[in-house]
Formats: structure tokens, sequence, C-alpha cells
């Protein structure tokens, strides 16, 4: 007996608004932690590791949101840590 298996999941309508053209979607500096710096032409965020702030949250936000709908982002975490206690 063949059991047919509908799918769950039904594809969003067609959203006929303006896409966010790209290129246009940044961090921006204003709405970021006073920790963390922008690299590589906004590419890489890096937060200072040293002098107590590895204790701070770093944070960022960017310059466009978004209310509704279905929307995806990705992100690559980059990470190398130097050990700040040395004792001697």
């Amino acid at each position: 007996e063949i059991v047919s298996k509908e799918e769950t999941e039904k594809d969003a309508a067609t959203d006929s608004r303006p896409k966010v053209a790209a290129g246009t979607v940044e961090i921006s500096s204003s709405d970021s932690t006073v920790n963390v710096f922008k690299s590589n032409g906004g590419q890489i965020l890096t937060s200072l590791m040293a002098g107590g702030w590895q204790y701070m949250l770093a944070g960022a936000r960017a310059n466009v949101g978004l209310t509704s709908g279905r929307y995806l982002f990705e992100v690559r975490l980059l990470e190398l840590h130097f050990r700040a206690d040395v004792t001697q």
C-alpha cells in the first residue's frame, strides 16, 4: 500500500514588496557596544579581549530591521583567544 506523505509546511505567499539591495545592509557603529570594532570593510567584527574588556558583553546591530515574514541571515564565527592573565 502506498501512503501519500503531504508536506506539512506550506510555502509562503509570493512577496511583491521591494527587496533590499545587495550591499546596503551593514553593521551600525552607533548601535554597537564600545568594545566592538569593524574590520575588513565591515565584514568582520572584533571585540576587545584585554584589560578587563573580555568580561563585557559585545553586541552590534544592523542598519536594517525586519518586522515580519521569513528571513535568513548567515554568520561565521571566527575565534582566537589569547590568555591575558599570565602569572609568573
